[in-house]
């Protein structure tokens, strides 16, 4: 009687198919052939153990000045109510731009230069968080200016003094009579050896 054939590749698949399913870490596929074996070896995936996040603090704030004399009053994660307060004049780089004045809308033009300055934020309980600041500032022959860039912490008291490094964004609109309008928004990390990473 002829025996039926079986084809070399049904076998190969069959049993590599079975190997996986039965298989519950890494599963190991030898093949046997006259003249080779192939091992074939899955590693099981790692979950993450922790959450990289889990120490990152969210900074999201907004401030008013009625005057250029006046204090400037913040609100927002993680102060509550406190104040803004320059700690040094704005130091100016290079004027890169200077935009035309558009008569049709009111806009006198403005001349557009980079700035560095720090400053502070006070909280109701006297902590206070430091930031240096870059930025570039377009001031309109008014007097009236338009500020955007970048901070980064330098360090706090109180409350903050575990806080020693994060950044991120911020603009203030300074209008001609001395009013202001502060958006800041961005993150804090607590020291080592923990800084940002979750334990």
């Amino acid at each position: 009687m002829r025996q039926p054939k079986i084809s070399l590749g049904l076998v190969l698949r069959t049993s590599l198919g079975a190997a996986i399913l039965a298989g519950t870490g890494a599963a190991a596929l030898a093949l046997a052939h006259p003249a080779t074996a192939a091992v074939v070896s899955v590693a099981p995936v790692q979950a993450q153990s922790t959450n990289p996040l889990a120490n990152v603090g969210i900074i999201n704030i907004i401030g008013v000045r009625a005057s250029s004399t006046a204090p400037f009053f913040i609100k927002g994660e993680p102060f509550g109510n406190g104040v803004w307060q320059p700690l040094s004049s704005p130091v100016p780089g290079n004027t890169f731009a200077a935009i035309p004045s558009v008569p049709l809308s009111g806009f006198g033009g403005a001349a557009c230069k980079t700035e560095y300055r720090r400053a502070q934020i006070v909280s109701s309980d006297g902590s206070t968080m430091v930031y240096n600041l870059v930025d570039y500032s377009c001031v309109q022959p008014s007097g009236a200016s338009t500020t955007n860039g970048l901070y980064d912490i330098v360090g706090g008291t109180g409350r903050y003094t575990a806080v020693t490094a994060g950044g991120g964004i911020f603009s203030i609109d300074e209008k001609a009579d001395g009013q202001a309008f502060l958006a800041l928004s961005g993150m804090h990390c607590p020291p080592p050896p923990r800084h940002c990473v979750g334990q």
